[in-house]
């Protein structure tokens, strides 16, 4: 599971210009689910966002948690996160099938509630419009393989 995290002051979702989503500061994740992505990878997910010191304190330095800070999650299935390149084209073929990885995009967001977490989502499988304030910059990359 490829997981991009990104420090937001805002985030909203749009699906055929209307509002499905929304936080304000928070943070705005995104989601790519590989072939071979199972339980251990949503298990490593939910670690990895909610254990990890991502968020700063007043001076900068990364000293809280989603345990310690709790700030909601706009959690987002992006599919091209599995891409790999043959030449200048990018395939999808590490990408999990629709039919299975959405399962996997639920359970991670079910776990990530269960940690007493605010989250809302993207739709899966929809076009969607991304408007965010990235706050920092600060952004996280983690893959559960590695």
């Amino acid at each position: 599971m490829r997981i991009l995290i990104q420090k937001v002051e805002s985030a909203s979702i749009f699906i055929n210009k209307q509002k499905i989503s929304q936080i304000d500061s928070g943070l705005l994740i995104f989601v790519g689910i590989d072939e071979q992505d199972d339980k251990s990878d949503i298990d490593t997910a939910v670690s990895l966002i909610t254990q990890n010191r991502l968020i700063p304190d007043e001076n900068g330095k990364f000293c809280f948690s989603l345990k310690d800070k709790n700030q909601p999650l706009l959690v987002i299935p992006q599919f091209t996160l599995c891409a790999q390149f043959s030449g200048k084209k990018p395939n999808f073929l590490k990408a999990k099938k629709p039919a299975l990885a959405i399962k996997i995009f639920d359970n991670l967001v079910s776990s990530l509630i269960s940690q007493k977490t605010t989250v809302v989502t993207g739709k899966f499988g929809a076009y969607m419009k991304v408007h965010c304030i990235n706050d920092g910059p600060v952004n996280f990359y983690f893959d559960t393989k590695l």
